[in-house]
């Protein structure tokens, strides 16, 4: 796989057409494929808690897909089919990362409720209460028995549907947005060829796998690589014990990359540098705009470039990222491969020239397939997206996607609330929108007292309310 290590590598990329990069067709064929090649090196390690980082539960690949067969014959032979969905409510845990790409290997009335364990639990499980017309029993327990070794199904196609994310959107009305296996598949690609590390490199994970950043950037793209990943306690970033760790953890198990809101980055450059970070290489950054101050904060106290990227639930996960030996503080930087970003007037379509404010439009083989509105007889009924006649009234190959945003946005979802996307003067190569507004007391060096190394007050990172 050829890598983006530069804004000028994109072209390159795109002159072999996707279509000819033979992609898995699925994220179970994704998952297959990695135990095949490196069925002995390390795919996940989960750690407890933040206080118990010495203590991890790891899965070599080949220890992966063999759970997610466990798990998906299971679903099967409890009456799962295709089309069927599998509701997954659980914090981060060693066991739902198999469950998770297990109910895609498959996926109406609920009639079980299988429950996981903590990570590394011992002992005897605690009893389950009885509740009338269910089957309620541990996931590990019963899937014991089942074959290891294939999936007794028919594998998912590239066009099946892997998954349904909740989402607010632009407007903040709650959605379901379908992601088919292609989707997920192509994002975790383009974000693979994206990267800068290497196959042995390491990936730090905290957000929640109901989020699509924790499941395309940090659970899918590094099948691509052979990558380990290793997954922070139930709370993740919510942790305060993983502040007064965190330096120690990214020492112990050589973190190479990390991916995080702008209140994480705030409050991690006040955490004492206690040990020997440089593995780390970069750390990617969105959610919400970046403060300069965070950013040089950051940067000042730990010497790691924070990289800005933009991405939305219904363009699968990522649509644009930054360079770290090539910044440009402001803007997210350039789009990902063989996807199309174009500012437009909001109304008619029509694409603005630099400088102008309007409606981000995106387009390619990551956009989703439309929004869950309802079930039928072969499953989920979709309303259709938005599609490049509605916005300028004449057809444009392929799909669009419209948001009005403001970017820098956040890697995995857009912005929470309507916002406008400013089309930079300079950003024709595909740096799809401009800065936020900087408010009083962002521009220039952060106050010393922010950056003093040894600062031990730490807040809690999610104390202001932001959405997932």
């Amino acid at each position: 796989m050829r890598a983006i290590i530069v804004p000028a590598d994109l072209a390159a990329i795109e002159a072999v057409p996707l279509t000819d990069r033979a992609l898995p067709e699925s994220t179970y064929a994704l998952l297959s494929r990695a135990a095949t090649t490196w069925p002995d090196r390390t795919a996940t390690t989960v750690l407890p808690v933040a206080a118990r980082w010495r203590e991890p539960v790891r899965r070599t690949f080949a220890d992966l897909l063999a759970d997610v067969h466990r798990y998906a014959n299971l679903l099967r032979e409890l009456g799962v089919r295709r089309g069927d969905a599998v509701a997954l409510m659980a914090p981060n845990c060693a066991d739902l990362i198999p469950a998770t790409l297990a109910a895609r290997a498959l996926a109406p009335g609920l009639d079980v409720v299988l429950v996981l364990r903590p990570t590394a639990a011992t002992g005897e499980p605690a009893p389950l209460p009885a509740i009338d017309g269910l089957r309620v029993a541990y996931l590990a327990e019963l899937a014991s028995t089942m074959d290891h070794s294939v999936f007794g199904g028919e594998p998912p196609s590239a066009t099946d549907l892997a998954a349904l994310f909740h989402t607010g959107g632009t407007t903040g009305a709650p959605k379901l947005a379908a992601h088919t296996h292609s989707n997920e598949v192509a994002d975790a690609w383009m974000i693979a060829a994206n990267s800068l590390l290497g196959d042995d490199s390491v990936i730090f994970a905290a957000l929640p796998l109901f989020h699509v950043n924790a499941l395309v950037v940090t659970l899918l793209a590094p099948l691509f690589k052979g990558q380990q990943a290793v997954w922070s306690g139930p709370l993740g970033y919510r942790d305060l014990a993983l502040y007064g760790e965190f330096w120690k953890i990214v020492e112990h198990y050589r973190i190479a990359a990390m991916s995080a809101v702008p209140t994480v980055y705030a409050v991690l450059a006040q955490c004492p540098v206690d040990a020997d970070i440089s593995s780390l290489h970069y750390a990617l950054v969105g959610a919400s705009p970046l403060p300069a101050a965070v950013r040089e904060s950051f940067q000042w106290h730990t010497g790691i470039t924070l990289v800005e990227g933009y991405g939305l639930t219904e363009a699968t996960c990522t649509s644009a990222r930054s360079f770290p030996d090539a910044p440009r503080p402001g803007t997210v930087g350039q789009r990902m491969p063989y996807q199309r970003v174009k500012v437009v007037r909001q109304g008619t379509g029509e694409e603005l020239p630099a400088g102008e404010t309007g409606v981000l439009a995106i387009s390619g083989p990551t956009v989703f397939p439309g929004y869950v509105v309802g079930r039928d007889e072969t499953g989920c009924v979709l309303r259709p997206r938005q599609t490049p006649r509605r916005l300028a009234g004449h057809r444009r190959p392929g799909p669009a996607r419209c948001r009005r945003v403001r970017a820098p946005g956040r890697p995995g979802q857009g912005p929470h609330h309507p916002r406008r996307a400013q089309h930079r003067p300079g950003d024709d190569r595909g740096h799809p929108a401009g800065p936020p507004r900087v408010h009083r007391g962002q521009r220039g060096r952060p106050p010393r007292r922010a950056l003093r190394r040894g600062a031990r007050r730490v807040r809690d990172p999610h104390s202001r309310r932001h959405s997932d």
